[in-house]
């Protein structure tokens, strides 16, 4: 009887295990299908406020264009109005569109030209690169007022001048390079 009583027990706790199992899937599934809507609705938000600016840029160029064709330019006339009408375009699209259908034509636009998404994706990071750099160099500017190849080498003026190590300031980081290795 010992034997049945135990099984009995494991059958209930494997059972309690089942309930508590499914009932934290329940809740990921649910916290998951939250996330996921509000990241659409976030999503739809954010391209509809981006075609409305994009839209009023357009109409911008195109006044620009009129004003052009005003003053008797034709030619920038004609290609301000061209691009106008483009971005326009592309702004109305945005208002339009809802955020699960933007994903679907981007991911269909990078299927058809997978060349072009990769080059844009390089430039895209090319610019960053250089945005980065030139952060990174005037923060470091502002913490080392040498000049750029007396701050790789680690040598203050002073050094500089007598070629004797000098010890750093409290704005200088210390280098065992400086004081020879020591």
């Amino acid at each position: 009887m010992a034997i049945g009583d135990e099984s009995g027990t494991q059958a209930s706790g494997g059972s309690t295990m089942e309930q508590a199992k499914q009932q934290v899937a329940e809740t990921t599934g649910d916290a998951r299908e939250k996330a996921a809507s509000t990241f659409r609705m976030q999503a739809d938000e954010r391209s509809t406020q981006a075609g409305e600016q994009i839209r009023s840029f357009g109409q911008a160029l195109g006044r620009t264009g009129k004003q052009l064709r005003e003053e008797g330019s034709d030619t920038p006339a004609r290609v301000a109005e061209g691009v106008a009408s483009r971005v326009e375009r592309a702004g109305e699209y945005l208002e339009r569109t809802d955020g699960q259908t933007l994903l679907s034509d981007l991911e269909d636009f990078g299927r058809r030209q997978p060349w072009l998404v990769a080059a844009g994706g390089m430039a895209v990071g090319l610019v960053a690169s250089r945005l980065l750099k030139a952060s990174s160099e005037r923060r470091s500017s502002g913490r080392y007022p040498q000049t750029s190849q007396h701050r790789r080498s680690g040598l203050t003026e002073q050094a500089r001048m007598t070629d004797a190590p000098v010890p750093p300031t409290a704005a200088e980081p210390v280098s065992r390079a400086t004081y020879g290795g020591v």
